[in-house]
């Protein structure tokens, strides 16, 4: 990619990659190669249909779905659409909702796999609880140098205290199910993750593993609140024990580590999301401004809600594709 990209090209590219979001239809067609590197992890890499003019390491937030996640395809697609190579690591953890440093090594080896193959930094770009992932690599002193940039969608950046918050809310009985969506999705969460714990049947399980598959493909207010009504609230966490993932939470708080990275690092993040709040967002402005040089920027929007556009925040939209656009920089 030539090196001086002009301020209007880059609008336009982050423009197009915004805009895929909205327009692809989440199919993964053509479909990536799947790749497993000589460690044993395992990738899906799209390839534009021209010269790569950057290669980002996408990585997954919390999900059932994974590397199928109709918003992350629809994002891989959007950067191929506009020349960029895009590799999604398959973290086997997450997609079973829990935390584990075989995700943290997954997609290490997956980023050193990038960086060998095509020979030049890497940006990445990650999601929820990808984004204590990337900006964990970006302090380790193999990446420290070699991560371009780090683009965070409203990221988890500590992790335990985002743990403390999802335990509270899962502990805590809804009384208004009609207004409770986030709620919802969390007691499912929490049911699936503890679902042996807590005595769902293998049926029972499978059918929860299904609503959240489908939790944000089409299933609708009605479905959510009867599933909660007549499965999830009949078996509440009560005084049953969490899992213990101290260790795996330990691997991935990037927090105090981050004065080994000298990544550029962009953060866009949900004003009002309901497991990392701002503080922790403010937090990580603080730590990345101690670096030498303070290489960052925030946006904190109401306009991207759980990837639902909100179109009267419309500056607050340019703002977002200008950060996007960095990519391209």
């Amino acid at each position: 990619m030539p090196e001086n990209v002009s301020r209007l090209q880059r609008g336009w590219l982050g423009t197009r990659l915004f805009l895929s979001n909205y327009v692809l239809n989440g199919a993964r067609e053509p479909r990536p190669q799947r790749i497993t590197t000589t460690s044993g992890a395992q990738l899906e890499l799209y390839e534009p249909d021209r010269q790569a003019r950057a290669s980002v390491l996408l990585i997954s937030g919390v999900s059932v779905l994974g590397e199928e996640e109709p918003r992350l395809i629809r994002l891989a697609r959007g950067m191929t659409a506009t020349g960029v190579r895009v590799a999604i690591p398959i973290l086997h953890a997450l997609k079973s909702l829990r935390f584990h440093i075989s995700d943290l090594q997954a997609a290490r080896d997956c980023l050193r796999y990038m960086l060998d193959r095509f020979g030049h930094p890497v940006s990445i770009v990650a999601v929820s609880a990808g984004g204590s992932i990337a900006l964990t690599l970006s302090a380790e002193p193999e990446f420290a140098h070699r991560i371009r940039l780090i683009t965070l969608l409203s990221p988890i950046c500590n992790p335990h205290e985002t743990m403390k918050i999802v335990e509270e809310i899962a502990h805590t009985p809804i009384t208004d199910l009609q207004n409770a969506d986030n709620e919802i999705w969390v007691h499912m969460v929490n049911a699936y993750r503890h679902a042996e714990t807590l005595g769902f049947t293998p049926a029972e399980k499978e059918s929860i593993r299904d609503h959240l598959y489908r939790y944000t493909l089409g299933l609708t207010a009605a479905e959510k609140i009867t599933f909660h009504q007549n499965v999830i609230s009949k078996r509440p966490m009560n005084g049953h024990k969490s899992i213990d993932e101290k260790e795996a939470l330990d691997a991935v708080s990037p927090i105090g580590r981050l004065a080994r990275s000298s990544a550029r690092v962009v953060v866009i993040h949900d004003a009002n999301d309901f497991v990392v709040p701002v503080t922790h967002i403010r937090a990580l402005e603080r730590e990345l401004a101690q670096r030498t040089p303070p290489n960052h920027r925030l946006l904190i929007t109401p306009a991207l809600s759980h990837v639902t556009l909100q179109p009267r925040y419309v500056l607050d939209i340019l703002r977002m594709i200008d950060h996007i656009g960095e990519l391209y920089a």
